[in-house]
């Protein structure tokens, strides 16, 4: 029946099952510890490796969001941005807090809401913005170098019309000089308090 040859017809009852092998409890016992010995380690360190191997994997391909602590000062990504002469990154919110579903709710300077969550994508820390400012530095020599900065550019777009491409020397001389010498008054002030 069903493509199988039927049994003979008579008494199985006596006939020897091969495909179980009688066992006693000593024997059981160590064929469970042999199992716990050798093959479950095997198992794990197998699952342990095919893990690694997947999440190494996937963060190669993925960008793995950090949480933004609260009181953070950001910036939002411009998705309104239709000329490449628009910012890529737009205000200067703080982090009220984060949502339960991952999106951050932030204050604007003038302490309103923004009517929206933002998703941690759209999100820029000003240290990841490529300008790293030292720690030690206070406002000073922040206000120092942004003036600096501000003058060399429009220096710079001057000689470029006037047909010299070049950053003036002196400009940059006389800005390091003015920021060692706030440096030193700063240092000597800390040293003497």
């Amino acid at each position: 029946m069903f493509a199988r040859r039927p049994n003979e017809n008579k008494d199985y009852n006596n006939v020897l099952d091969k495909t179980k092998s009688p066992e006693t409890m000593k024997q059981l016992e160590t064929r469970i510890n042999e199992f716990n010995d050798t093959v479950l380690p095997a198992i794990r360190e197998k699952i342990k490796t095919s893990q690694a191997a997947s999440r190494d994997k996937f963060n190669q391909t993925h960008r793995i969001l950090s949480d933004i602590p609260t009181g953070s000062q950001v910036t939002l990504k411009n998705v309104n941005r239709v000329a490449k002469s628009d910012p890529l990154y737009v205000g200067n919110y703080t982090v009220k807090r984060k949502t339960q579903g991952g999106s951050y709710v932030l204050v604007d300077a003038a302490g309103a809401l923004l009517p929206r969550d933002v998703p941690p994508s759209l999100i820029q820390l000003p240290s990841s913005s490529g300008i790293e400012v030292a720690p030690s530095l206070s406002v000073t020599y922040l206000d120092i170098i942004a003036s600096v900065l501000l003058s060399l550019w429009q220096l710079h777009w001057k000689f470029i019309f006037e047909g010299h491409p070049f950053w003036p020397q002196e400009v940059v001389a006389r800005a390091t000089r003015q920021i060692l010498k706030i440096h030193k008054e700063n240092s000597s002030r800390s040293l003497n308090s």
